[in-house]
């Protein structure tokens, strides 16, 4: 135990001509310090455990990897016995960070297996290049890393209760509930976002067209020509038969002028003015434009003939 000086400042009224100030003033206050040995022993086991284990890990790299280069390139059997030491170094630090977990008894077991397959690997390298011996005590040094291992969580563990650990289990429920919530509320929004872009985009049968750069307008105006070359020009009557087919019925010629008997103008938007219109069988669309402004003066003709196309493509 020791004293030792430290220079704070703490917040002190002062008062000058009638008015009252708030300020910092630098004080010096003794301060009685103890020397955590618990917390030192601890910091030093635990670096030297991480060095013994990084001893191991390289002396286990070396005689696997010698071993399997038997029968592998050097770089392949090299990586390979990496992924023999590295399997139960990363079972230990699944283990440590699961220690109040019920569940860390998985990567408990499943550690102690890898080592004893890395330990008969380096004991089988041993004794074909350097002797029983040699195999051996390679083999050891891993288990000594494993033993040191598990004592310094022994000393970093914080023993429960079976009320603690019950308490403890159901905040690491709660906090998975929110975490697996965050995760399914993000990607609920993706999805929304994803459902209102494609719904924005427009499309003939819901899909982005403008994926590809092609806009509903123009795949609307592109269809629209089209038909109207398949038509052929307005007011040209029925479409010429084939040879051979004089017993089949005329097709039903596109009317270009209105028929006064069959459509009445009404009130309403005008898509539903071009819809009534071209439901009495006028499709020409300079006829549409003719009748539609004659109840709705106001209206452009470049309006109409787009409700027109898009009319002949949509159907409605």
């Amino acid at each position: 135990m020791r004293i030792k000086t430290v220079r704070t400042t703490v917040p002190t009224e002062v008062t000058r001509d009638g008015e009252t100030y708030t300020i910092n003033k630098t004080v010096d206050r003794k301060v009685v310090t103890v020397v955590d040995v618990h917390r030192i022993v601890r910091r030093a086991v635990t670096a030297v455990t991480v060095l013994v284990v990084a001893v191991a890990l390289a002396w286990s790299v070396t005689s696997i990897g010698a071993l399997l280069s038997i029968g592998a390139p050097t770089w392949v059997a090299y990586l390979a016995a990496g992924a023999f030491d590295l399997s139960w170094a990363v079972l230990m630090a699944a283990e440590w960070t699961m220690q109040y977990d019920d569940r860390a008894r998985i990567p408990r077991v499943a550690g102690w297996l890898a080592l004893a397959v890395s330990m008969t690997a380096i004991a089988t390298e041993g004794q074909l290049h350097a002797g029983v011996w040699i195999g051996i005590i390679g083999a050891v040094i891993s288990l000594l890393a494993k033993g040191l291992w598990t004592v310094m969580m022994m000393i970093t563990e914080h023993p429960l209760s079976d009320v603690s650990r019950q308490i403890v289990q159901q905040k690491r429920s709660r906090a998975s509930e929110e975490l697996a919530l965050t995760i399914t509320d993000r990607e609920l929004i993706r999805i929304r976002q994803e459902t209102a872009a494609l719904r924005e985009s427009g499309s003939l049968t819901r899909v982005a067209w403008d994926a590809e750069g092609i806009t509903r307008k123009a795949l609307a105006e592109t269809l629209a020509d089209a038909i109207e070359d398949d038509a052929g020009p307005a007011g040209s009557g029925s479409r010429p038969q084939s040879a051979g087919s004089g017993s089949a019925p005329e097709s039903v010629p596109l009317r270009s002028v209105p028929d006064p008997d069959h459509f009445a103008p009404q009130s309403g938007s005008i898509k539903e003015l071009v819809g009534s219109v071209m439901a009495e069988g006028i499709t020409d669309p300079a006829a549409v434009v003719r009748e539609v402004q004659a109840d709705r003066p106001d209206a452009s003709a470049e309006t109409i003939k787009r409700m027109v196309r898009l009319h002949r493509v949509n159907g409605s």
